[in-house]
């Protein structure tokens, strides 16, 4: 056998995660979040009268909505756009299908630009190499079972080489998405992309993933923690604090000495405290430099 029994173990194992966490990502509708604020567009249209068809397009138009986006679908998990026929997916939200024109039998892309027809290129070229990884996934699995049920160390080898195929070939799916992302923001004009929005549009759509996003929370909570002094278990509870005061408003109020050992259930000497801060700001500055 060319590697150890051990090392075989762990090869599987960890290949099996990957291979779910890319059929996951595959199929979710979450690679990327767009937030529309409609209340600040429609208090814009209602200041400026020359803005009054803003109006009708924000009951109209898909884009007009807040909406995450995927390979196949895009969804909409508030507001759903009346004049977009929508249906719903296994997850119980809106969603209406990316039109990838296969195949093209009425001719529709006659008329695209190029920056269009590339950008639909790269968006097909997308789903062809992942779907070609999961294939070389699916050979991988067969090879390697032959291998070790036979200790054969060619078909090893052969399951090694495709799994760095498979490997490849999602790398390069995702780096096609991020070029469909670039032309959609940058190169191609349409009422639907981002250089064609008006201004005050821009100003109120914000789009981005939800891996980043999250990680933008991650740090807002680690900087509330270094300016505040309190430990993250201080901000956790001071936080269920606060929104069990906002739900029962209507019940009699606390007093101060009250809400104060709520929100810091033990004292701590002000040296400990200061040496504790310290310590979490030059801990989290790595944190805040990769984020």
């Amino acid at each position: 056998m060319p590697c150890s029994a051990v090392t075989l173990s762990l090869a599987t194992i960890t290949g099996i995660i990957a291979t779910a966490l890319l059929a996951i990502a595959f199929s979710t509708d979450n690679w990327l979040y767009t937030e529309v604020k409609r209340a600040q567009i429609q208090q814009y249209a209602a200041k400026h009268a020359e803005q009054s068809h803003l109006v009708e397009q924000m009951n109209t138009k898909y884009y007009y909505y807040t909406r995450t986006q995927g390979l196949f679908r895009i969804c909409y998990p508030k507001e759903r756009p009346p004049a977009v026929e929508t249906y719903l997916s296994p997850v119980e939200t809106h969603c209406m299908n990316i039109d990838y024109f296969i195949p093209d039998e009425e001719n529709q892309t006659r008329g695209f630009s190029d920056d269009a027809m590339a950008r639909l290129h790269m968006g097909r070229s997308v789903i062809a190499l992942f779907m070609v990884g999961f294939l070389a996934i699916f050979s991988a699995f067969w090879t390697g079972v032959v291998g070790c049920w036979r200790r054969s160390p060619g078909n090893i080898t052969a399951t090694a080489i495709l799994m760095l195929l498979a490997c490849l070939l999602s790398a390069g799916g995702m780096g096609l998405w991020h070029g469909v992302e670039y032309y959609e923001k940058e190169k191609i004009v349409g009422e639907e992309y981002y250089q064609q929005w008006s201004n005050c549009t821009r100003r109120n759509s914000s789009t981005r993933m939800p891996v980043i996003q999250h990680l933008q929370l991650i740090r807002d909570r680690i900087i509330t923690v270094l300016n505040t002094g309190h430990t993250i278990t201080d901000c956790a509870l001071i936080t269920r604090v606060r929104r069990n005061r906002g739900s029962n408003r209507g019940s009699a109020s606390e007093t101060g000495s009250q809400r104060e050992s709520e929100i810091r259930p033990g004292s701590r000497p002000r040296s400990k405290r200061i040496k504790k801060r310290s310590a979490l700001r030059q801990g989290s500055k790595i944190v805040l430099g990769n984020i």
